[in-house]
């Protein structure tokens, strides 16, 4: 009986690491498709001859004048912004659990927090974007 039990945490333990390197898989697949959204978006301001606004996806976009989309939704800067048009609607399996806001002079950064403990940075950093993943 003891090992019958010993067995079943085992399998336990082992699925539990499983579900949690599926997550984190997850959400680097999440950055990956943020950052090909986000060249999307850039090829579309190119094409379109550099426009400041742009609608797109049923969306007016803002852009800066490095053709990046601002986090700008309805005239007010918010993470929400690029949560609803940059990160992969797709991924919404495993939306994330909360976002935070740094503001600084030349630097806008949305982190985005993951049930896995990782964090998805989206950031305009003196016009320039970045997308990265912290993990835990």
């Amino acid at each position: 009986m003891a090992v019958v039990l010993i067995l079943i945490a085992s399998l336990l333990l082992a699925l539990n690491s499983v579900s949690q390197h599926a997550r984190s898989t997850s959400v680097t697949l999440i950055g990956k498709k943020t950052l090909e959204k986000a060249n999307y978006l850039r090829q579309h301001w190119e094409l379109s001859g550099k426009p400041k606004y742009a609608e797109v996806d049923d969306h007016v976009l803002v852009f800066n004048n490095k053709g990046w989309p601002e986090p700008i939704l309805n005239g007010i800067k918010s993470c929400s912004a690029w949560q609803m048009f940059l990160i992969a609607h797709s991924e919404r399996p495993n939306p994330p659990i909360a976002s935070r806001l740094v503001q600084q002079s030349d630097l806008y950064r949305c982190q985005y927090d993951f049930e896995s403990g990782e964090t998805l940075n989206v950031e305009l950093n003196r016009q320039d974007l970045s997308i990265y993943v912290l993990n835990e």
